[in-house]
């Protein structure tokens, strides 16, 4: 039993002589990680962690692996047994205690924004948890971890995916709150506050003066400052003020009446202007955390092509969640080592990849109704309280932007060229998806009457994968077998509601001014009609059985059911009389005769 004894003693005694060896080596090792710059964040240097968590950091000192080690097993089993709230307590203390521990950020974010979020009953319940998600990883995993690509990969995953995908029923109740969160940041004050921004604008911001003592040593600054605080009491600081002027375009009722007329004297001068930048490029930087100037050079990178200005790069819609994935994947890769081709590298590529695809495809934004998304109240974790909806809820509009379309088939391009350079074999839906790519562009161009742009790219997939098909038919008989393919994947008995459909989707895109995408729609239903025509004529189908109603008639009737639609709002229903009013007079005196007709029928007594 003595003998027993002694043992347990030599070796608690050997533990504690290993445990100061070990302790004796942590200074060398921070002075390592400080020559290759590689000093972790330390969590207990932070002023802003909570002093309930400092003290059981700093009282675990070395045994705080052990503890983040059970803490992590306990974590993952309660995430196991659907006990996620229990998890996500246990996970916020395991990131505090190690908070160079990429993988529970990871873990945590995930949580939310996939597990937590899907529980909660309202859209806008959900909305705070997968947000929450997205702020863990940008606003704190990333902090301590700034140069892991697995975190960037997730935080533009969850934006990719989660907001940009379709996978979540409330997918388009993300899209609207993004747009909806973003919008004031993205161009001036007191402009329409749901125009999409141009690159001007970001560049303006980027080279926007970032020192506030700087300007309001100008006296014609100061001044300005000093009326609108006057004007307005709740911006009793210069925090106060920058967080109010962004506020106001949306909740403009609960602001002064004496601001708005100090605002508007004074809009034209260069004081006003140099505020409006400072707010704006301060509050994307807080609390976006997005660099104007690498927005810009995003732009450039991958914005779309303005064929009119010799190719001139436009800006992307920083409202899309979309471009916010591709805005982190491109962050990561600045960490990347020269020449390594590893997995989170191609992933990354490959999400830039299928986000570009996503602009081309319906990258196109129109946003209808100025009334702010319903919100809930954050509190505790379940207890969110949903506010009143407003009767007309924002409503966002997608359509294929053609602008897009060279970015988003050069990233297929590259990515196929990094499985080259990794040694992998390249993906087949990486290359299948590439051909599909250049088939649609080739066909949308050839609709629109950009013919130059269709023979240019229909020479690329002849030359880059001449395997595709055996024998290459002219242009126009390519693009018109790419249509008829469409037609048969539908059969002729469902065409007529096919070419409605896209004759419906027609005035849609014309209400909101999208015109290029309105022709598109329009040519594909003409082009449909005619083939069916053609295929099933008085001598192919003698009994009549599935020959169409002539276009004219089509095209009339597409447009009487878009105006005896409830679901579209009747904002779009009277844009689209004024265009119609200025451009096609004839159609718009049918229509109203159409509409006036059936009011007075509505009104008419019932026989009995």
């Amino acid at each position: 039993m003595r003998k027993g004894y002694g043992v347990s003693i030599l070796l608690v005694l050997l533990g504690l002589v290993f445990l100061a060896a070990a302790a004796t080596r942590l200074q060398p090792i921070n002075a390592q990680r400080v020559r290759d710059k590689m000093e972790p964040m330390v969590a207990t240097d932070d002023l802003r962690l909570a002093s309930e968590l400092r003290l059981p950091t700093v009282a675990l000192s070395l045994f705080r692996s052990l503890a983040i080690d059970y803490l992590w097993i306990r974590a993952d089993n309660l995430k196991m047994e659907g006990q996620y709230f229990d998890a996500q307590h246990l996970a916020r203390l395991i990131c505090e205690l190690q908070p160079n521990l990429a993988t529970v950020w990871d873990f945590q974010a995930w949580n939310m924004a996939y597990n937590i979020s899907v529980a909660m009953p309202t859209a806008p319940e959900r909305w705070n948890w997968v947000w929450a998600g997205i702020e863990l990883l940008r606003d704190k995993g990333l902090k301590y971890n700034p140069k892991n690509m697995a975190l960037y990969y997730s935080l533009a995953w969850t934006f990719w995916h989660k907001m940009g995908g379709y996978s979540d029923d409330q997918n388009r109740y993300y899209k609207k709150r993004l747009a909806y969160e973003i919008g004031p940041f993205l161009t001036p004050l007191l402009t329409p506050i749901w125009q999409s921004c141009t690159q001007e604008d970001l560049i303006n911001l980027a080279e926007s003066e970032q020192n506030w003592n700087q300007l309001i040593k100008d006296q014609d600054f100061a001044d300005l400052v000093g009326k609108i605080k006057q004007a307005e009491p709740k911006f009793d600081s210069d925090q106060a003020m920058f967080d109010g002027l962004v506020d106001m375009r949306i909740h403009a009722r609960d602001y002064s009446e004496d601001l708005y007329p100090v605002l508007q004297q004074n809009l034209e001068t260069e004081a006003f202007d140099k505020l409006d930048l400072f707010v704006r490029a301060r509050l994307l930087r807080e609390r976006w955390k997005l660099n104007p100037q690498r927005m810009v050079d995003l732009n450039n990178k991958y914005g779309p092509i303005n064929y009119k200005q010799q190719g001139k790069r436009e800006s992307l819609d920083w409202r899309m969640p979309e471009v916010h994935a591709i805005y982190w994947a491109d962050r990561a890769l600045q960490y990347a080592e020269p020449g390594k081709r590893d997995t989170v590298y191609l992933k990354l590529n490959r999400l830039i990849y299928h986000g570009l695809q996503n602009l081309f495809h319906y990258g196109r934004l129109q946003v209808i109704g100025l009334n702010v998304p319903q919100k809930a109240t954050p509190r505790e974790a379940g207890q969110e309280i949903p506010d009143t909806p407003e009767r007309y809820q924002l409503e966002l509009f997608n359509t294929q932007d053609l602008r897009m379309f060279p970015i988003a088939y050069q990233a297929t391009v590259d990515l196929l060229r990094n499985y080259e350079e990794a040694g992998e074999d390249k993906p087949g839906g990486v290359r299948d998806g590439s051909i599909n790519l250049l088939r649609d562009g080739i066909t949308n161009f050839w609709l629109t009457g950009q013919t130059e742009l269709a023979r240019r790219y229909y020479r690329e997939l002849k030359n880059r994968y001449p395997t595709s098909q055996r024998k290459w038919p002219s242009l126009t008989l390519f693009v018109k077998n790419q249509i008829k393919s469409e037609a048969e994947s539908f059969g002729p008995k469902k065409a007529s509601d096919y070419i409605n459909s896209m004759l419906r989707e027609h005035w849609g895109r014309l209400a909101v001014g999208d015109d290029e995408n309105a022709a598109i729609k329009e040519a594909w239903a003409r082009q449909i009609h005619q083939i069916v025509e053609e295929d099933f004529s008085a001598e192919t189908d003698p009994t009549n059985r599935i020959r169409l109603m002539e276009y004219p008639k089509l095209y009339y009737i597409s447009l009487q059911d878009f105006f005896d639609d409830q679901f579209v709002i009747s904002d779009i229903k009277y844009t689209l009389l004024s265009r119609l009013k200025i451009s096609q007079p004839a159609l718009f005196e049918r229509v109203m005769k159409y509409l006036r007709k059936k009011s007075s029928e509505s009104k008419a007594p019932n026989p009995k």
